[in-house]
């Protein structure tokens, strides 16, 4: 029987749980920057990702079982090698508050070798050289945490092509003709010069316009005259209704079907302009070259950030939880048990609740549970479950299709972006406003049919 090896280290950090969390969990980039190569998606079964990476002279293969976590306290994962020196490789990290501020970050590892190389590698590789690159990486991301930065700050290497910082000035002024306010595209210059390539694969312009303290949709109107003078991409992508990642990326309006199918959930979805389509933007590869192709993870629990809880639970067994919430409404879920639990969130609810989902599903009832609440899952079914808690309202910071396409400067700039003929996406919600030009017809009459027209069309303008 192979050795198991075990490694624990702990770093005492200045920034709260909260605050890190986003940082830490963000596993795809953690990856990155401990100095992991790009990984290679090689299938998916049942939720179970099978992965390859390649060093030199060795390729390793695994399947990775879906993350495990607990918002802002803990998550896990285990991988299952099928080729390379490891057998199986399971790590933990744990975020606990200390007094009277910050936190303590404590890191586990097990490792267990599949052959001599493994036996000699494991503690070469990850007792001591992932040992001293985890704890730069945590240094770095408490210091981003305590500025308020966004990660993409920290990196300070230009990126942008040689004369592409030229197209972008000699676009300024066109820009400004448009009327962008030349401190928002001083913004994105900078931006597309400095962030990393992570940063930049999925630009959210209210993301961005939030980070900035500039008005949203200002922002989104200059990443609409850039897209149209060829310095960025504009992409339509289809979220999943259920675990909200990408089911399928578009670069035109037309290649958007009212259907699509999320290989990770396994479910057919419609397709809705206000719910989950997002609109998102690259550079385009005469400013920045960017490979958005390029993962370091697939499962990090950054990728589905409104679940605030992911854990396994075995047949017949429970498991006690400790959550943080926010007051409001959560649906909870279980990977092999069809339909939801409704729960709310309140201040005034319990601070203990049993949460019990059986061959029968779920209760009908809506549950009111506490916002700082000790659960107890209960499985009470003969398969494992996967519980999950989800909130259910959408990340704000998304600019959906609705958000883009009623904008006049969008109709104006695109006119040619259409549905293909036969397409048909719904809205969820939608306001008529009807308006008149009073006595037009004596208008036309008095002053004639083309300054008339004129008057209508700045009607439609201040509209």
């Amino acid at each position: 029987m192979t050795r198991e090896h075990y490694y624990i280290w702990k770093w005492d950090l200045e920034s709260t749980p909260e605050a890190l969390w986003p940082l830490v969990s963000d596993t795809n980039r953690f990856n990155r920057d401990s100095g992991l190569p790009p990984m290679k998606i090689m299938g998916l079964d049942n939720g179970v990702y099978r992965l390859r990476y390649k060093v030199p002279l060795i390729v390793v293969e695994w399947d990775e079982e879906p993350f495990e976590w607990t918002y802002p306290r803990t998550f896990g994962i285990l991988r299952k090698y099928r080729k390379g020196p490891f057998k199986e490789i399971r790590t933990v990290l744990t975020l606990e508050p200390r007094q009277p501020s910050g936190s303590q970050l404590r890191y586990e590892v097990w490792a267990q070798p599949a052959n001599f190389i493994g036996s000699l590698s494991i503690p070469l590789a990850i007792g001591l050289i992932s040992a001293r690159r985890f704890e730069k990486v945590f240094q770095r991301y408490d210091r981003i945490a305590k500025s308020g930065r966004q990660v993409a700050e920290s990196f300070h290497q230009r990126k942008l092509r040689f004369g592409g910082r030229k197209r972008l000035l000699n676009a300024e002024d066109k820009l400004n003709t448009q009327g962008v306010e030349p401190e928002i595209f001083q913004k994105l210059i900078e931006f597309l010069d400095s962030a990393d390539d992570l940063s930049v694969q999925r630009m959210r312009p209210f993301l961005l316009a939030d980070h900035w303290g500039q008005d949203r949709r200002s922002v989104l109107e200059m990443f609409l005259y850039a897209t149209r003078l060829g310095l960025l991409d504009m992409y339509w992508e289809l979220m999943c209704p259920q675990c909200r990642r990408m089911a399928e990326s578009n670069a035109s309006l037309d290649e958007v079907k009212s259907n699509s199918h999320c290989n990770t959930c396994n479910i057919d979805f419609r397709a809705n302009f206000d719910h989950n389509v997002e609109v998102i933007f690259r550079p385009n590869p005469s400013i920045r070259v960017v490979d958005a192709s390029v993962q370091f993870c697939v499962g990090s629990p950054q990728y589905q950030p409104h679940v605030v809880m992911s854990q396994q639970v075995s047949s017949l067994r429970e498991a006690p939880e400790h959550l943080h919430l926010e007051p409001g409404r959560y649906n909870l879920s279980a990977s092999n048990v069809p339909g939801i639990l409704a729960l709310s969130a309140n201040p005034a609810g319990p601070s203990e609740s049993i949460l019990r989902v059986s061959d029968f599903g779920w209760p009908d009832q809506e549950q009111i549970i506490g916002v700082d609440p000790n659960l107890r899952l209960v499985n009470a079914t003969d398969r494992t479950q996967t519980f999950q808690m989800s909130r259910l309202t959408w990340s704000d910071q998304a600019a959906t299709g609705a958000d883009v396409i009623i904008l006049q400067v969008f109709r104006d700039l695109f006119a040619n972006e259409v549905l293909r003929p036969g397409e048909e996406i719904s809205v969820g919600s939608v306001t008529l406003m009807f308006t008149d030009l009073y006595e037009s017809t004596r208008l036309y009459q008095k002053i004639g049919d083309a300054p008339a027209f004129g008057r209508v069309r700045e009607h439609f303008t201040e509209l």
